[in-house]
């Protein structure tokens, strides 16, 4: 069709990586579609511990210091961290969310023999929309979701982050440099800007590694 949206998806990304096509700017990347484009693609690529572990141990020894019984990790995908957390003793029950939920989906088969799934719900929500009752966890999580938002989306998805939470905020983002968009799908936010015009109190900020900044924020409760 003469109007159809020519939208931005993995094999853009796989296109260019291995045939060396360069990926189209003008192509529209939608969230919702290109994470349900890329389905059960991204589980079944999923190197299990070696693709998170190099945030892992920062992310479980910050929950445990901060002594979280819920938490809520939005952009779970196919809940890839939620059994580390758990048996790591970072919360005892976590929820996950995601807009997608063909990745959400893929957690049945990816949880099927973790013998503590009952500790773990999934829904399938937008950031922008939560649907919790405001003050529900004790923590919020994001991995890797944040540097996925339009520039102009990203004050809603932490006003949401900041309503739900009852205390803590936790992020893990790509940070290089601002205003930096290597790809349609791939955004570094000003975090700092973001957390002072929410009025959110920054407790810890540091490069954890690979071109990723973990920050932990504190709801200020009136």
């Amino acid at each position: 069709m003469e109007n159809q949206v020519n939208f931005f998806t993995v094999q853009d990304i796989w296109d260019e990586q291995e045939k060396g096509i360069a990926i189209d700017p003008t192509k529209t990347y939608d969230p919702l579609h290109f994470w349900e484009d890329y389905g059960d693609k991204y589980y079944k690529g999923f190197k299990k511990m070696q693709d998170v572990q190099r945030n892992l141990a920062w992310i479980l020894h910050k929950l445990t210091t901060l002594k979280i019984d819920n938490l809520l990790d939005v952009g779970c995908s196919f809940c890839r961290l939620e059994p580390f957390i758990i048996d790591g003793k970072g919360a005892k029950e976590v929820t996950g969310v995601d807009i997608s939920q063909k990745q959400l989906d893929c957690s049945v088969e990816y949880l099927k023999e973790y013998p503590s799934k009952d500790k773990i719900k999934v829904v399938n929500a937008s950031v922008k929309r939560l649907p919790f009752e405001s003050n529900s966890f004790d923590c919020v999580l994001t991995h890797e979701m944040l540097m996925h938002m339009h520039p102009g989306k990203i004050w809603l998805a932490l006003r949401e982050l900041s309503r739900v939470s009852k205390k803590y905020i936790m992020l893990i983002e790509r940070f290089v440099y601002l205003g930096e968009h290597p790809q349609p799908h791939i955004w570094t936010h000003d975090y700092h800007k973001l957390a002072g015009d929410s009025a959110l109190t920054i407790l810890e900020s540091k490069l954890i590694g690979n071109g990723e900044v973990g920050i932990i924020l504190r709801k200020n409760l009136c």
